[in-house]
């Protein structure tokens, strides 16, 4: 075969087999550097999510020490007697001093302001309740405040935990355990985050507590609230999380934790935005490399494949050569011990083999059928002529037939087309009754959420007026026992009228045994004058006492007036509280009422619900089937009318063949010349 001037496959496929491994190559290249920089970007964060997340465990055991500490002060029978002993407290304060280096400070403070710390002096004529530990304590009492963050006088930032509580005697008391940050700032110390991050303690208002790290720190003390770090933390609706800052990306963002929504303590870690530069310029280095000697392979690997496809495409191309010319001639197979080349194993016909040994035998099997066939067309092309005459009979025959056929199908496509529109005029209609189920399945809906919130409100109302009807029925009780005191205290100041009575008998007496005196001292003369002096004293005080009595007895009579006035007031207070309990009960009752029918509705709704699920899961069911007829009557409407006009296209086509059959016996007697062209090589 004649190559010369011919084109060649091979560079096309060197060239295919290069492009695919190019960009498989670089594919995979540009994958790995990616997840690797994933990867490597998730190290970073996960790194500052466990440097904020250790600094706030620190923070959390902290809190708890102080929560405990507290806890455990209060529980002291010092504290829980009928008064405070300030000086067996102090005491106590020193002993609990000491054992944890947290804590730094714990003291007390009674209700009058005295205070007394563990191992250490407060200021003279301190007021503690001045303090903020003291009304923070005071205003949440019975549960522990804390300060916010603080620097004392060493320059270390402490919070306070307090507590107020009462003893026996309902007095109140508040204790402060003073507990120090710098654990925490020991913690922060040994923490690393990438090559350039660096972990940030600071309380809720900016002022920084602890900052370190071979990144960007802040010096403590600083606030930083106008910074952008802490505008980013504050904005963020999360409690933790990443924020990106202006100019950053995604390797430089700032992991923040604010523990909860109301801590006074913020942390947050941040890397610098080249802190990935090192591994990422080996990465790309080591990527470059991997892709130019893969590339050399697969160069080399794709020269050789060409090369053997190239010399394998050239045998069969000689093969076919000859068969274009009449040569059928079948590839030989290799003989046993004879020494092959690669070209000629591939090419090998074999049946189990590879695909050109495979295509080899389909070639040597094509040659046989082709030789087959030639031997059949020399003994056929007779009997082709034979049956020309005989077709062309048949093919009138179903010229007529056909045209029969073409005019039932028109009307058979009429008909269809009728059928297509009715049904697509349900279609709409159908659709039209699915927006209406759906509004009303959308209004069901609502009218259920509307009902479960009716239902919460009712039952939110019912515990509401229980607890008014309790806390009126206490308020009655003590309206009756203040009506039993009141009566207790007229009583009492009948008693004191009783006593009044009593002096002013003995001041008339006394009177009348002073008026006697100073008359036998009259006759006694000179030696009677003293006596008379005395007498005329004991007189005065007589009239003092009766005077005195006297207004006792108008001031008893006003409290007498008061307590009646105020007995009567309270029994109508009661009669009108009993008419309001009466009241209340019947609002329960009311409201009871209320609550069981909105649940009675509740239940309907939810019912009614259902079943309009039902209803629409049925309609949609109907309207897929009602479609799926309209698409189909529709393709047989329009599959009809194409069957009319293609029959009507092979009626012209029948009476056209029945024109040419006549041509055919011309052609069978061609063929049998031809056919005998062809020469069968061994």
């Amino acid at each position: 075969m004649n190559t010369k001037g011919t084109k060649s496959v091979g560079r096309i496929i060197i060239a295919i087999l290069m492009a695919v491994s190019l960009l498989s190559i670089v594919t995979l290249t540009v994958g790995t550097y990616k997840s690797t920089k994933d990867l490597l970007i998730q190290r970073n964060q996960l790194s500052e999510k466990s440097a904020v997340t250790v600094v706030n465990d620190e923070a959390t055991n902290l809190r708890l020490s102080a929560f405990k500490k507290a806890k455990d002060i209060q529980k002291n029978a010092l504290f829980n007697g009928d008064s405070y002993d300030l000086d067996q407290i102090q005491k106590f304060m020193d002993s609990n001093q000491t054992g944890n280096d947290r804590i730094v400070g714990v003291y007390f403070s009674n209700d009058q302001g005295r205070a007394v710390a563990g191992l250490r002096k407060l200021p003279k004529n301190m007021d503690a309740r001045t303090r903020p530990w003291y009304k923070g304590a005071v205003a949440q009492e019975g549960t522990v405040y804390w300060s916010k963050p603080y620097r004392d006088i060493s320059g270390q930032y402490v919070a306070t935990a307090s507590l107020a509580f009462r003893n026996k005697a309902n007095q109140l008391g508040v204790i402060g355990v003073d507990v120090s940050f710098s654990a925490i700032n020991d913690t922060i110390k040994h923490l690393s985050i990438g090559r350039t991050g660096s972990v940030t303690m600071m309380t809720n208002q900016g002022d920084v507590m602890s900052s370190e790290g071979k990144g960007k720190k802040y010096k403590d003390g600083t606030n930083i609230a106008s910074s952008e770090v802490y505008q980013a933390i504050k904005n963020s609706p999360k409690l933790s999380g990443f924020v990106q800052l202006k100019g950053g990306n995604k390797v430089s963002e700032v992991y923040f934790n604010k523990i909860r929504a109301n801590s006074t303590l913020w942390t947050f870690a941040t890397v610098s935005k080249n802190d990935l530069a090192v591994e990422t310029r080996a990465l790309i280095r080591n990527s470059a490399i991997l892709v130019v000697v893969m590339l050399i392979v697969v160069f080399a690997i794709s020269f050789f494949l060409t090369k053997q496809i190239k010399g394998m495409l050239d045998k069969f191309g000689s093969f076919f050569d000859k068969a274009s010319k009449g040569q059928l001639a079948k590839i030989p197979s290799i003989k046993a011990g004879h020494k092959a080349s690669l070209v000629d194993k591939f090419t090998n016909p074999d049946a189990n083999g590879y695909e050109f040994n495979r295509l080899a035998v389909s070639y040597n099997q094509v040659v046989d059928g082709i030789s087959a066939m030639v031997h059949g067309l020399q003994s056929e092309s007779q009997r082709v002529d034979e049956m020309a005459a005989s077709l062309l009979e048949l093919s009138q025959q179903t010229s007529k037939a056909t045209e029969e056929v073409s005019q039932t199908i028109t009307g058979i496509a009429e008909v269809t087309s009728t059928q297509a529109a009715e049904t697509a005029h349900g279609v709409d209609q159908l659709h039209k009754l699915a927006e209406t189920i759906s509004d009303m399945r959308q209004s069901i809906v609502q009218l259920h959420d509307q009902t479960n919130d009716s239902s919460a409100l009712n039952q939110e109302n019912m515990d509401t007026m229980d607890k008014v009807h309790a806390n009126w029925n206490n308020e009655l009780a003590e309206m009756k026992q203040l009506m039993e005191s009141v009566n207790d205290m007229s009583a009492n100041v009948q008693n004191i009228n009783q006593i009044i009575n009593v002096i002013n008998d003995i001041s008339r007496q006394t009177n009348l045994l002073a008026l006697n005196a100073s008359i036998e001292a009259a006759s006694a003369g000179e030696a009677g004058k003293g006596f008379a002096v005395v007498a005329a004293e004991i007189r005065k005080l007589a009239e003092q006492s009766k005077e005195s009595t006297a207004e006792i007895e108008k001031i008893i009579e006003t409290i007498r007036q008061k307590s009646d006035e105020m007995v009567a007031q309270t029994n109508n207070s009661i009669e009108g509280g009993q008419k309001q309990t009466d009241l209340i009960l019947s609002a329960i009752k009311s409201t009871t009422a209320v609550y069981q029918g909105n649940n009675q509705m509740t239940t309907e709704v939810n019912t009614l619900d259902t079943a309009s699920a039902s209803i629409e899961k049925a309609q949609e069911q109907v309207l897929s089937n009602l479609e799926n007829i309209s698409a189909s009557t529709q393709e047989n409407a329009a599959g009809t009318e194409e069957v009319s006009a293609n029959s009507e296209e092979v009626l012209a086509t029948i009476e056209e063949f029945t024109g040419h059959v006549a041509d055919l016996a011309n052609i069978a007697k061609e063929l049998r010349k031809e056919t005998n062209k062809f020469k069968i090589l061994d």
